[in-house]
């Protein structure tokens, strides 16, 4: 069997196997400078090529993990971050809880026709059946049998159901409030905030915090919230 050097040898003289002669032994040379190379690298510093992979590899995946790890923290700062609640939300919330004693000197009357509407008015109203007290002082303002302390329920039952409009329509009324000043200035300012009229809240509920009386931690969180 011919070798493939004197394969070569005999043909040195082709151009075409003399180009081919070229690139065989330039690939050749390419290999034996890679091994040289590798085995350089094994010898002096350690290092073989399959450990080059695996180190690369490795780094990699570490990068993906770092990668990983600050976007999850990054989700969870962002979803821990508190949200500010606006001064209509805070309205909301009182107006759920709100809930100013009916008038128990009227509740224990009932010699007239318009006293009793009064009274029925009042017991709709403590157990929070809101319309029919509605309906019940509707009576008494046909008659014009309705008072200041009327007006004020009357507005709080528009608060609860929804109507905060028609609940500062009523409360508007309201000229001198005497004996509940403090708690219809509360009960207007969750009106005005209800209707983002912030300005004529903070009116009435710089009142409160100045009298010192009543619902002063609650008009100041929510002047804050202004």
């Amino acid at each position: 069997m011919t070798t493939f050097k004197d394969f070569l040898s005999s043909n040195s003289e082709d151009p075409i196997m003399e180009s081919y002669s070229e690139k065989i032994i330039s690939n050749k040379l390419d290999r034996d400078r890679r091994k040289k190379y590798e085995q350089i690298l094994k010898e002096e510093y350690n290092v073989s090529k399959e450990e080059q992979k695996a180190e690369s590899f490795s780094l990699k995946k570490w990068m993906s993990i770092a990668a990983s790890v600050i976007v999850l923290a990054g989700s969870f700062y962002f979803l821990n971050q508190p949200t500010k609640t606006s001064p209509k939300e805070l309205a909301q919330a009182e107006i759920a809880e709100l809930h100013i004693m009916a008038d128990q000197s009227v509740m224990r009357k009932g010699a007239a026709d318009f006293e009793e509407i009064r009274k029925q008015a009042n017991h709709f109203y403590v157990n929070g059946d809101y319309q029919n007290a509605l309906e019940q002082w509707q009576l008494l303002e046909a008659d014009q049998k309705t008072n200041e302390r009327d007006y004020l329920y009357k507005g709080i039952c528009y608060l609860k159901l929804g109507d905060s409009t028609r609940a500062l329509e009523v409360l508007e009324k309201i000229e001198s409030a005497k004996g509940f000043e403090l708690e219809w200035n509360w009960v207007i300012a969750l009106a005005h905030l209800d209707t983002n009229s912030t300005d004529k809240a903070h009116i009435h509920l710089s009142k409160l915090i100045s009298e010192g009386k009543y619902k002063v931690a609650e008009a100041k969180q929510l002047i804050e919230a202004i």
